[in-house]
């Protein structure tokens, strides 16, 4: 694209031009089908959420999504501060980093637990829920009254097949 006026002209006529229109069909033909539809979407990192930072060699991942009732988005944030804060205060050995997610007409928060492994994921579990005690129960409970649904995924975090990007000032 060589500036705005070219979004209003075929974007492929150079590409045309140059191997013709009968070579430029075959190469798209490849790709028919291969989506039906296409969702806009978007993920910030919400680094005034999250808790620390993954230790190096903590390439597994649990990540939790929270799908929030409509209108309940700003009490969901507060309570994601709510869970930073007592992690910060215990000391928690479970980190995360949580992600404002729009994907279509979804709002959807993530939040990713690192840890060395599946039995590291479960340890480091295991000792939050006895640091936060009461604390922790009475959290979920608030987030399951502000939430509509919610799932977990579980699995190897894939650098080869990710990239860091720089935040937004």
């Amino acid at each position: 694209v060589k500036g705005t006026a070219s979004l209003e002209t075929d974007l492929w006529a150079e590409l045309k031009q140059k191997i013709g229109q009968e070579a430029f069909d075959k190469l798209v033909a490849g790709f028919e089908g291969s989506a039906e539809s296409q969702i806009l979407g978007t993920t910030i990192k919400m680094a005034d959420h999250s808790y620390s930072d993954p230790l190096n060699g903590e390439g597994y991942r649990t990540m939790l999504f929270l799908y929030p009732l409509e209108g309940k988005e700003q009490e969901s944030e507060d309570l994601l501060l709510e869970w930073k804060k007592y992690c910060e205060e215990k000391k928690s050995p479970t980190t995360f980093h949580a992600y404002d997610t729009q994907y279509g007409s979804d709002h959807v928060y993530v939040v990713g637990f690192p840890a060395k492994d599946a039995a590291d994921m479960e340890r480091k579990f295991t000792e939050n829920h006895q640091l936060l005690g009461e604390t922790e129960l009475q959290l979920w409970k608030k987030q399951m009254s502000l939430t509509k649904k919610y799932y977990w995924k579980r699995g190897w975090y894939s650098p080869e097949l990710s990239y860091y990007f720089s935040e937004a000032n």
